[in-house]
């Protein structure tokens, strides 16, 4: 059967009087009050009587505690000026090690036990009230102290009496945010126990039935009261703080001990867990020092591989709340980012660009390097051992392609080196300090030994016979030295006929290929004397080692003639633009590149119409649009590798007429100048000449520069191009025609 429900309260035997409680009541009334209907041992009673019409200054009343046994006459002290007598009671615990019947009546002392009922009497007025316990727990075995925001704490009153019996009491609780506090229900555990138990939740927002609210971020205290019986915990919800104070830099280690520290305030530390790969995994680190709110940890880390490692640290205090990790990582906080490198610098390819040196020299020292983490900072040689003052040359990487070099003339080889092996070191460091070394021969000889020239011809002209002012040459030699290798190759200009021949006072011949050197086209501007057709003209070259070693000259002939019947074309591997400016003696395909096996493709435009012709693996030729080589149209010819061909022209008696007209049609056009003449073909014609018919016909003319299409228009007369330039035989232009036929003579 279920027991009525009561809440506890003061009894008061007698009407209260009117100055009280604002009821009337006759003057011979009497009473008598206690502050609370529940106490804990230990707290103070006070004791409220009114009673007029008593002399003296105090009153005494009887206090008695059931089961405990004590009972106790107690003087109350009047309040000057009025009849209302208040004091306390001290409710003492009984004895330690005694029974609860066991208390000393009329000792002075008025001792209780939870589960007391007390009773205060004053004549025949009396009022009773309990003795209990209040505790915040976590579970009926476990008191707690601090709580986190959601957590539903346990409250938990212990009032044994013997008046036990009601179903179900009522605690207020209450938190610094939440000052009103809510009132709790507490439910009987079992009939006649006197044990009462109910919880609530802690709340970050606006309480609800059964919640307390707390402040987020904050610490605060939690009260939970029964009378004046009274118990406090807190909440946390504030996180705890772990620092990564080792490593605070990059690291080029393969094993290294994590270093922090951690505190929490409130309800204190309960670990430390670290991840080394950005919060994926997490491991419990060591504590190496700690108190309740302090603690220092290590974490023993075998870095597997070089690389970027994001570390990461988490404090855990004791109701569960998580250090976050911040944003962006930062050395000095819980999130750093650590790039690991243990290796050094890979140098591979170390040369000089000299294996064998004669001083005095200046070679340049190279070699790849790399470094797949942290990067290469310095690369270095010292080159001591040929240049005395070259320990520690700068390496630099000019085109980022990992290829570092000492920069000319850096390294100087000393004067009077003994002959025989040097060894240059180089030293490459990496961002974190990492360096390596590689080591390089080179040998120092004495040489006095000139370089040797052969294989001397004159490549173009044909023959090596050129037309007199204004025909290119072309000079080819094999250029070789065993030791010091070749410096140079340069036509003499000081002997043989250089001087008369050409104005350029000097020609230097270029490597083109192992041994072998070769000068650029090269105008002759020298004229045959009257009454003269044909003259030899000798140019001496001569080569020079790496040693200052000068070679014998080798002596090749030029002849000069009034007029010669060849055009030498020289092919680059992939595309060529190139025309004819006059008519030639073999005009197929077949013929003009029988010698160049390396062309396989060629093409023309007229009138915005392209042809073309292709070279099948037979050596014929697919020529569908009937492409001939002829004076006026331009060809584009595709070489698969560098290649050359010589075209003869027609004797000019055979010509007719001597200058080929042009007609070229609506749209683009790919063409070339025609000449009277090789001469005139050489030398070349304003194209303003050329074009002075055309004014008005054309829109767009596109010429070469070196390497590079550049456009030019017409301008208005009397000045045909705004920077005017020389059409030259051979060469091809592209021309957008406007007019439907445009013909140029």
């Amino acid at each position: 059967m279920k027991k009525c429900s009561k809440v506890f309260g003061v009894l008061v035997v007698l009407a209260m009087v009117a100055g009280l409680l604002g009821v009337a009541t006759p003057a011979s009334a009497q009473q008598l009050l206690l502050d609370s209907a529940h106490y804990a041992v230990g707290q103070d009673v006070v004791v409220k009587v009114w009673s007029p019409g008593v002399v003296g200054p105090n009153v005494t009343v009887t206090a008695t505690s059931d089961p405990t046994g004590d009972e106790e006459d107690i003087d109350i002290p009047r309040v000057p000026d009025t009849d209302i007598f208040e004091g306390p009671i001290t409710l003492m615990p009984v004895a330690t090690g005694a029974t609860a019947d066991a208390a000393d009546p009329r000792d002075g002392n008025f001792e209780v036990a939870v589960g007391d009922v007390i009773t205060i009497t004053y004549g025949l007025i009396e009022a009773t009230a309990t003795i209990a316990t209040i505790q915040i727990k976590v579970t009926p075995t476990e008191v707690g102290e601090w709580f986190a925001i959601g957590d539903s704490p346990l409250v938990e009153v212990d009032e044994r009496s013997h008046t036990s019996g009601i179903d179900t009491i009522e605690v207020l609780v209450s938190s610094t945010t939440d000052t009103d506090g809510e009132t709790i229900t507490l439910t009987e555990t079992a009939d006649t126990s006197g044990l009462y138990r109910g919880s609530f939740t802690l709340s970050s927002a606006t309480p609800a039935a059964g919640e307390v609210q707390v402040a987020e971020d904050a610490a605060e205290q939690i009260t939970a009261a029964f009378g004046k019986v009274v118990d406090t915990a807190w909440s946390d919800d504030v996180e705890p703080v772990s620092t990564i104070v080792e490593p605070n830099t990059d690291l080029t280690v393969s094993a290294y001990t994590i270093r922090g520290n951690a505190q929490d305030t409130n309800s204190g530390l309960t670990k430390v867990e670290l991840s080394l790969d950005g919060g994926s995994h997490w491991t419990t680190v060591l504590i190496t020092t700690a108190t309740d709110v302090e603690m220092s940890w290590s974490y023993a880390w075998e870095i597997a591989a070089d690389g970027t490692y994001e570390i990461m640290s988490r404090a855990i205090d004791a109701v569960g709340v998580v250090q976050a990790i911040p944003d962006d990582p930062a050395f000095g906080t819980n999130y750093i980012e650590v790039l690991v490198d243990s290796t050094a610098p890979v140098i591979s390819n170390a040369a000089s660009s000299f294996t064998v040196l004669d001083h005095p020299m200046e070679p340049v020292i190279s070699a790849t390097v790399a470094d797949a983490v942290s990067g290469v900072d310095t690369v270095v040689v010292d080159a001591s051992a040929i240049d005395s003052g070259a320990t520690a040359v700068a390496m630099t990487d000019p085109d980022g392609d990992g290829v570092y070099e000492t920069e000319a003339g850096a390294i100087v080889v000393d004067d009077g080196l003994d002959a025989g092996l040097k060894t240059l070191t180089i030293t490459a460091t990496d961002v974190l300090g990492n360096a390596s070394t590689a080591d390089i021969e080179v040998e120092i000889v004495d040489d006095t030994t000139e370089p040797v020239l052969s294989d001397g011809q004159v490549i173009y002209p044909t023959g090596g016979i050129a037309a007199e002012t204004g025909h290119d040459v072309i000079l080819r030699v094999t250029a070789t030295d065993d030791l010091t290798g070749i410096a140079s190759v340069d036509v003499d200009f000081a002997t043989g006929d250089a001087a008369d021949l050409f104005d350029v006072g000097a020609i230097n011949l270029a490597q083109v290929d192992t041994n072998v050197y070769e000068s650029a086209p090269t105008e002759v501007t020298a004229t045959l004397p009257a009454d003269v057709t044909e003259a030899d003209y000798t140019v001496n070259v001569l080569a020079t080692d790496g040693a200052g070693n000068q070679s014998a000259a080798l002596a090749l002939t030029v002849t000069l003639v009034e007029e010669v019947n060849t055009r030498y074309y020289a092919l680059a591997d992939g595309w060529n633009y190139i025309s004819v400016p006059m008519a030639v003696v073999e005009t197929s395909l077949e013929a003009a590149f029988a010698d160049a096996p390396e062309v396989t493709e060629i093409y023309t435009w007229l009138g915005g119409t392209q042809m073309a012709a292709h070279r099948l693996d037979d050596g014929t030729w697919d020529n569908p649009d009937g492409i001939e080589i002829v004076p006026g149209m331009g060809y584009i010819v595709r070489a698969e590798g560098d290649t050359s061909i010589t075209l003869t022209y027609a004797p000019v008696e055979y010509a007719a007429p001597p200058v080929a007209s042009i007609t070229l049609y609506q749209g683009w056009n790919l063409f070339g100048p025609t000449f009277p003449s090789i001469t005139a073909a050489t030398v070349g014609q304003d194209a303003g000449q050329v074009m002075a018919t055309a004014y008005g016909q054309w829109s767009v003319m596109y010429r070469q520069v070196a390497g590079v299409w550049t456009p030019v228009r017409p301008d208005y007369p009397p000045n045909l191009f705004p920077a005017s330039f020389t059409m030259v035989g051979g060469e091809a232009y592209w021309i957008y025609v406007t007019a439907p036929i445009l013909t140029l003579v």
